[in-house]
């Protein structure tokens, strides 16, 4: 169900987005950060949703590896993220998903299950909207 291989080019993924297969894909351009080119794809295929894969599950007011007694973060404004200053995403591409009214979902990869749990609206994660 996966396209062959991640695409390298927007004309690529115009054509893997068409294709109707699971799209995963990495950098575009270089010095670009990989949820800016995220961001970018996501506007582009007119997605309803940004998933954001990373190592903690969701959106804390402090690293909660550094302190555990970070608080979780669930429900979150676009602006709250950009004027808050929080490093889960870089500025760009929370803008551009603010620019188009779309909403990221920020969960961790290492939990069990969890991509399979977002895809079907569940799990733990912080969404930006």
């Amino acid at each position: 169900r996966a396209y062959p291989h991640p695409p390298t080019t927007l004309s690529e993924m115009k054509n893997a987005v068409e294709s109707g297969l699971i799209i995963v894909a990495g950098g575009l351009h270089p010095g670009q950060s990989t949820n800016g080119t995220a961001a970018l794809i996501t506007e582009k295929v007119k997605a309803s949703e940004f998933l954001n894969a990373t190592d903690v599950n969701g959106i804390y007011d402090s690293d909660p590896k550094k302190n555990k007694n970070a608080t979780k973060l669930f429900d979150l404004s676009y602006d709250y993220v950009i004027n808050n200053d929080l490093k889960i995403m870089d500025t760009s591409s929370i803008s551009l998903a603010k620019e188009n009214n779309i909403p990221v979902l920020v969960f961790s990869i290492l939990e069990n299950s969890s991509l399979k749990n977002i895809v079907d609206g569940k799990g733990n994660f912080t969404l930006i909207q």
